[in-house]
């Protein structure tokens, strides 16, 4: 018969060997879900624009897919990837050539 001491003796010695199922490795691990980004996660951004400046921004990817099309490539920009580019460019400007650009010379 198991007595409420005997329980607790068997409970402590079980948490005294640490016991772990599949210690030996031959267990198969899973990976579930999506994979760990290395990378620093995008997330949406506001821009508050009027509707013709967002008419005029969104006319630039096409006409870049326009033309590139025409040219006989094959390029899908969009309007995250074009503003994604535009500011790589501008951040590696020197100071003079930002402001430059800035300034419309």
């Amino acid at each position: 018969m198991l007595s409420r001491k005997n329980l607790q003796a068997q409970e402590r010695q079980l948490k005294q060997e640490e016991f772990v199922d599949s210690a030996e490795g031959t267990a198969i691990v899973r990976k579930v879900g999506r994979p760990k980004l290395d990378r620093e996660k995008r997330e949406p951004v506001t821009l508050s624009l009027t509707k013709t400046e967002t008419k005029n921004l969104d006319a630039i990817p096409k006409r870049i897919n326009f033309l590139s099309y025409s040219n006989g490539e094959n390029v899908e920009l969009n309007r995250s990837d074009f503003i994604r580019l535009m500011t790589e460019r501008l951040s590696s400007m020197s100071d003079d050539e930002l402001y430059k650009w800035y300034k419309g010379n």
